[in-house]
């Protein structure tokens, strides 16, 4: 596991800087824009749908006994509990210490 990390690491920044070396010569002055600025743009288009997935988390439900999810009424949280039930699983609150680790 740690092998392909490495090994798509180094092929992923290979790739990048040949693609950052062509719109650095290609792209410069192209619509009143230098270079460097198409440079930002081009890095930061991948991170937008990362910062719209990261935001979705801080909204996501935890668990129906402890969300504080504003979509869901009363009625929701308890149909969430039954169907946790019903599967199998269980819905506890789960206690976590960073002091224990």
């Amino acid at each position: 596991m740690r092998r392909s990390n490495l090994l798509a690491g180094i092929i992923g920044q290979a790739k990048s800087s040949y693609i950052q070396s062509g719109l650095h010569s290609s792209m410069d002055r192209r619509h009143d824009l230098a270079a460097w600025q198409w440079l930002f743009i081009f890095d930061g288009i991948p991170d937008i749908p990362m910062i719209v997935l990261g935001l979705g988390f801080l909204f996501l439900p935890y668990y129906p006994h402890n969300t504080t999810f504003f979509c869901l009424n009363g009625w929701e949280k308890q149909r969430a509990k039954a169907r946790i039930e019903e599967d199998g699983k269980v819905s506890k609150k789960i206690e976590f210490d960073a002091l224990e680790i």
